[in-house]
């Protein structure tokens, strides 16, 4: 079998020369993906499509790349039929589907390209006859089918499709610029770096930290997740800039209302400077039209005046519900729920209608020095090695082996099928773990498992051991080529 993956509807419509280079784009991202995830996997680019043929066993890995990499419209797996002429190709066919029309209403729907001595309305006719002789019970329904019957024919060869997956659209990644996004931990700004990544925007990261190492370590899971299944063929940055300094200077010297301005201000005129930095050439922001008072549209004009760069706003006109059940559709909204509202806490009766004059007033008398001094102590992580940075400041010792103890899986489920472990006793997705804590017994050791290490690391020492009720050890149980990447707690967790 092979997977045939279609390109997004506006990359066919570009000029040749520009279709060219983000088909190549595109085959390069995915090529580097194959490379990690299936090796031995084989990728061909066409004008129209690119095929990819799985090595054994990698389908499932391959699957959830195809549907989680920026420029791809749709993926069709299929099967190759060999066949001599159109009666031959209906004859080896019709089999497949007889059983599954019975009863049901169905259609038949070909591609055709290349030449044939028929044309794809010719064996969509003949296939349906076949189908009705096999199956008398079946109707034909063009308009509302139960079953379609899809095949693709190139020339001489023949595909039947098994199956269709729809892919995340939007262009190549590194092929439409680098964006910066301003990422917090919560349900906005994960959904809007998402949304731009889907576009096609290479996204690097940034964290304006507000409460110390916690902040930090509530961010990394949602940041890791994002960069892993969207954004993995590049090496995108988090860069983490404390801001605690900055917060206390403008309650110093400033109005109390206008805290909320002036500190998406300063993260602006911040961020700007990391953009230039990584040569990107927008930030993202999570704002939604007059969702918070920083967010009519008189201050977003405010706050868009402290800088030149552009601004993209993915959620500007979505509303809350829709940016969290967004969330929850792509794996966000567990990372978000965990993470507290800094910026919220922090703001008392915000001004809904900043005036100019009292912002210039505010920032004159800022001690900018302050701002410089956040931007120096940055630290600045790539995307790839967060597993390491939420786990080196942790006591969490590293295990080799399971033992007697549970294996927890924390991985979702698209991920678990595509590399799935014998070792694992329970399968407990993380975005699951607070409302599923019932199911993990109390009498025996845990141990947490993770493609990376992170979310075992986090749920250790954040979920299980608040809970108070379980003991055990925690972390990555491995096989032999995991070495290195494990992370566990071995000690008792208290009662």
């Amino acid at each position: 079998m092979k997977f045939i993956v279609k390109l997004f509807a506006e990359i066919t419509i570009k000029s040749d020369s520009v279709r060219r280079k983000m088909v190549r784009q595109l085959y390069h991202n995915l090529h580097t993906l194959l490379d990690e995830d299936a090796p031995g996997s084989w990728i061909e680019r066409h004008w129209d499509r690119l095929d990819v043929e799985p090595a054994p066993g990698r389908e499932a890995a391959i699957r959830a790349i195809l549907t989680q990499t920026p420029g791809i419209a749709h993926v069709l797996e299929a099967e190759e039929i060999v066949y001599d002429g159109m009666a031959d190709l209906v004859e080896k066919v019709a089999p497949h589907y007889a059983e599954a029309i019975a009863g049901k209403r169905f259609r038949s729907t070909t591609k055709r390209s290349g030449k044939t001595d028929f044309t794809s309305i010719d064996f969509d006719r003949a296939l349906g006859a076949r189908l009705l002789e096999l199956s008398p019970t079946a109707k034909v329904d063009l308009h509302h089918p139960e079953v379609v019957v899809r095949m693709a024919i190139h020339g001489p060869k023949a595909w039947r499709i098994i199956a269709r997956h729809e892919g995340l659209g939007g262009y190549p990644l590194g092929e439409i610029g680098a964006g910066v996004s301003l990422i917090s931990g919560g349900y906005d700004s994960g959904v809007a770096t998402y949304l731009a990544l889907r576009r096609g925007l290479l996204t690097h990261f940034c964290l304006f930290r507000l409460g110390g190492e916690t902040h930090i370590r509530s961010v990394l899971p949602q940041v890791y997740t994002l960069w892993r299944r969207h954004a993995r063929s590049h090496n995108p940055r988090l860069v983490i800039v404390p801001f605690e300094g900055v917060v206390e200077a403008l309650k110093a010297h400033t109005d109390p209302g206008l805290l909320g301005v002036l500190l998406k201000r300063m993260m602006f005129k911040a961020a700007e400077r990391v953009a230039h930095r990584a040569h990107a050439q927008a930030l993202v922001t999570g704002e939604s039209l007059a969702q918070v008072a920083s967010q009519t549209l008189t201050n977003l004009n405010r706050i868009d005046s402290a800088i030149d760069m552009l601004v993209i706003r993915p959620l500007i006109t979505m509303h809350k519900q829709e940016i969290i059940t967004q969330a929850e559709q792509i794996g966000l909204a567990h990372h978000a729920a965990c993470t507290p509202e800094y910026c919220g806490a922090l703001i008392e009766r915000p001004h809904a209608s900043a005036s100019a004059g009292a912002i210039e007033k505010a920032e004159a008398a800022f001690p900018w020095e302050v701002l410089d001094q956040a931007l120096e102590a940055a630290e600045v992580v790539l995307a790839r090695n967060i597993p390491e940075r939420a786990t080196r400041t942790t006591d969490i010792p590293q295990v080799m082996a399971p033992g007697d103890g549970l294996v927890v899986d924390l991985r979702d489920a698209a991920e678990a099928a595509a590399d799935p472990r014998p070792e694992t006793g329970l399968a407990l997705p993380y975005a699951q773990l607070d409302e599923r804590l019932h199911e993990l017994p109390k009498d025996r050791p845990l141990m947490l498992y993770c493609a990376r290490g992170l979310l075992s690391a986090v749920a250790g020492c954040h979920h299980l051991r608040d809970v108070g009720g379980a003991r055990g050890a925690f972390g990555n149980v491995a096989r032999e080529h995991d070495l290195g990447r494990l992370q566990g707690l071995v000690e008792d967790l208290p009662r």
